[in-house]
């Protein structure tokens, strides 16, 4: 009997993580949402661990930062993205274009304290060479430190 709980156990955790790898966004593009949500876990990820001049080679550029200061904003912000599940929640991925997609997601951020807080926000992502890219400025939105304009009237 416990065998057989076991399995079912196992059964019932391969249906819920599965399905999503398995959806296309359209036909016109083709990309499955699984790979897309990989790819955008990924990207956070480089972030959490430092590996910030390979995330920049990872993000579709502005013109407005340079690769040092994207590095400077990434290296001393107070948060970076949390580990494991707190990581992403509530990921919603749409097409925009056959070589864009908008992901909408819940990100936890670690604060320097060890506390996570929560932003949902759009995320825009581009394919280039085959390897999904993130906004610049989408991911500097997170850093928590963006600077504001200022205007003179």
């Amino acid at each position: 009997m416990k065998k057989i709980a076991v399995l079912l156990a196992m059964a019932m955790l391969c249906c819920v993580t599965s399905p999503a790898s398995a959806k296309k966004l359209s036909a016109k593009g083709g990309y499955a949402q699984g790979d897309v949500w990989r790819e955008f876990g990924e990207l956070l990820d480089l972030w959490r661990d430092g590996k910030y001049e390979e995330l920049y080679r990872r993000t579709v550029a502005t013109g407005k930062h340079s690769r040092e200061s994207f590095i400077g904003r990434l290296a001393s912000s107070d948060s970076r993205p949390a580990c494991c599940w707190e990581k992403m929640q509530e990921v919603a991925i749409s097409e925009n274009r056959s070589d864009s997609v908008i992901v909408r997601a819940k990100v936890g951020m670690e604060r320097r304290d060890g506390s996570v807080q929560f932003q949902t926000r759009k995320f825009a992502l581009e394919k280039e060479g085959g390897i999904w890219k993130i906004s610049m400025t989408d991911i500097l939105s997170l850093t928590g430190n963006a600077k504001k304009k200022t205007r003179v009237h």
